[in-house]
């Protein structure tokens, strides 16, 4: 009799058991991770078969977060020369000793900003981000008058030589200004993951806006009446962006940081060219309008980073500094023009332009 009357009691109790253990199946599941996502991972919770994400989270949070950089960098650009300094002006009876002059590059500041979003699917994430460096660059040569052969020096213009004759045209001073601006719009999406316990990995890929602008003026005086050159461009560029993130963690917060990209754009510039000298009857100008090419940029940067969570995980702050290298390929689209008339024949130098610097970035998930 005990027994029959125990039967029904087991089946209820394990009737009730069974839906107690798939009512709690449908809850949303806990992080039960036993260590801070995105910093070092202890080797037991590693998953041959499974990239685990790597991306920051805090709780309760809003998936987002925001960074500012700092950025300390110098600007080059080829075949921007001012002029040949030169021992003489007859090099067809006297030994010529003579040497360029290059612009004084110099460190300029800018920022940047950037905004993030934690996406549900497969842990991707969505990043955007606006980059900002304006400078100008002043270089000046003086040299004494009056010009004795042999034992001072003469200035001879680099571009806009307006005399065909070697010896009629140089000068006693010049002074260029470069002003460049640049302005970038990134948008990536990317995935963040370990590969092994101690390194990080973020691949993207996105998209690029770029408005670069420069103005390049040149003046000289000196036995000649005053000479004025002036070069602008415009470029406008938009296209496809690749990279690749990563973050060697050395523990406490502490990792050091590499980051390389490329892109490549379908890039419209617009040009002009300004020549004003009393000798040619004042100013001439040369306007080109709306033409396209295909740019190429990498960059490639290096660097230190140490970043903690905070309030029990519901705040994440990250600071690291890294030094960077760029190039845009062929961004130089001034002309050089010479010749017995206002302009007479055009070269155009196409020369790249190179960045290097420090940037400094701060970044705040909640």
């Amino acid at each position: 009799m005990l027994n029959f009357l125990n039967k029904p009691l087991i089946l209820a109790a394990l009737f009730a058991a069974t839906s107690g253990f798939a009512q709690d199946n449908t809850k949303p599941k806990l992080n039960k991770n036993c260590f801070d996502q995105g910093l070092e991972m202890p080797k037991n919770q590693t998953m041959a078969s499974h990239s685990y994400p790597a991306r920051q989270e805090v709780r309760g949070s809003c998936d987002v977060h925001v960074d500012g950089s700092y950025l300390y960098w110098q600007a080059r650009q080829e075949n921007m020369d001012l002029g040949l300094i030169s021992n003489s002006i007859t090099p067809t009876t006297s030994p010529v000793i003579a040497r360029v002059k290059h612009p004084d590059f110099s460190y300029k500041s800018g920022f940047k900003i950037g905004l993030g979003l934690n996406l549900d699917y497969d842990n991707w994430d969505v990043y955007s981000e606006y980059i900002w460096f304006h400078g100008t660059t002043n270089t000046s040569i003086s040299e004494p008058s009056p010009f004795v052969e042999g034992t001072s020096n003469v200035i001879f213009p680099s571009q806009g030589a307006h005399y065909e004759v070697f010896d009629e045209n140089y000068y006693y001073t010049a002074k260029q200004s470069w002003d460049l601006k640049m302005d970038f719009a990134d948008l990536s999406i990317a995935r963040s993951y370990y590969s092994g316990t101690m390194l990080t990995m973020r691949p993207y890929v996105g998209a690029r806006g770029a408005w670069i602008r420069q103005t390049e003026t040149d003046n000289y005086t000196g036995s000649e009446p005053a000479l004025s050159i002036t070069n602008k461009t415009l470029s406008q560029g938009v296209g496809p962006r690749v990279g690749l993130n990563t973050n060697w963690l050395l523990g406490y917060g502490l990792r050091l940081t590499s980051k390389g990209g490329a892109d490549i754009l379908y890039t419209r510039y617009n040009y002009q060219f300004i020549q004003d000298s009393a000798v040619i009857g004042g100013a001439s100008t040369i306007n080109e309008h709306h033409n396209d090419f295909l740019r190429a940029h990498a960059d490639l940067e290096l660097g230190l980073g140490w970043g903690s969570y905070f309030d029990n995980n519901n705040w994440y702050i990250d600071l690291s500094a890294a030094y960077g290298f760029q190039v845009f390929w062929d961004q130089n689209m001034f002309r050089n023009f010479s010749g017995s008339n206002a302009f007479g024949y055009s070269t155009a130098p196409n020369g790249n332009l190179y960045i290097h610097g420090l940037t400094g970035t701060l970044r705040f998930d909640f």
